[in-house]
């Protein structure tokens, strides 16, 4: 579903002549029998296809790796949740906001095109928002697609106000717990409590731990774990 289209005229640095993008945004849902996470990974893998951006050259992205993109923006998601409680029904959930700016053929290079796709981008979000931006060169017309997480990013110090009017300040740290190279258990707890000491004593205490399964095996089999804490404090 087209939300809306944008015509939006360019002038670059080595001409004085405008040149004009349509950019058409549409908002993108969980898909039918997929997860969230497989919902919004799906797209990035094909934005991303080697073969259709110069084998990555032509990948760029705002507070996120592009390779982990997904995955960041579930975190934000999750984040987001932790500190407000507040979520949508999925079916009325937008998960991303993709945007396909084009350009006629022959008025704009890839490079000049991905960073004007970057620029929109970031005055769409206003730069409180992640987003991956992959310019194509496998059509006539170059254009470059952009994914935009709709859930404002409140990681990395962010700010976020409570309904009480006080603000909070959040740091999101993430540690993985390695299985002991003998035995059982984690051999790196201390790493753990060593964060969170570390954050105890910037004034930080501890909001929410997350653990989940850190996508590698340890030793014999076991599973890494990773930890994801979120620590706040009163500014």
């Amino acid at each position: 579903m087209l939300l809306f289209r944008l015509y939006i005229a360019y002038y670059l640095r080595s001409g004085k002549e405008a040149v004009l993008s349509v950019s058409s945004i549409y908002p993108r849902k969980t898909m039918t029998n997929r997860t969230r996470l497989q919902s919004m990974a799906k797209p990035h893998k094909y934005d991303q296809k080697a073969e259709k951006t110069k084998d990555g050259e032509l990948v760029s992205s705002y507070m996120c790796s592009p390779e982990s993109a997904a995955e960041e923006f579930e975190i934000s998601k999750r984040l987001y949740y932790q500190l407000t409680g507040r979520s949508q029904p999925k079916e009325r959930d937008v998960l991303m906001y993709r945007i396909i700016q084009s350009f006629k053929p022959g008025e704009v290079t890839p490079e000049q095109a991905n960073e004007i796709a970057y620029e929109l981008a970031m005055k769409f979000t206003g730069g409180r928002h992640q987003f991956v931006v992959a310019t194509h060169t496998d059509r006539a017309h170059i254009h470059s697609h952009i994914e935009i997480n709709s859930t404002m990013d409140y990681s990395d110090k962010s700010t976020f106000s409570t309904a009480s009017g006080r603000d909070y300040q959040y740091v999101v740290l993430q540690v993985t717990l390695k299985e002991k190279f003998i035995g059982t258990g984690s051999g790196n707890l201390t790493e753990l409590e060593k964060c969170i000491n570390d954050q105890a004593r910037k004034g930080h205490r501890l909001h929410t731990i997350t653990p989940a399964n850190g996508g590698s095996k340890g030793l014999m089999g076991g599973d890494r774990i990773q930890a994801t804490m979120v620590l706040g404090k009163i500014i």
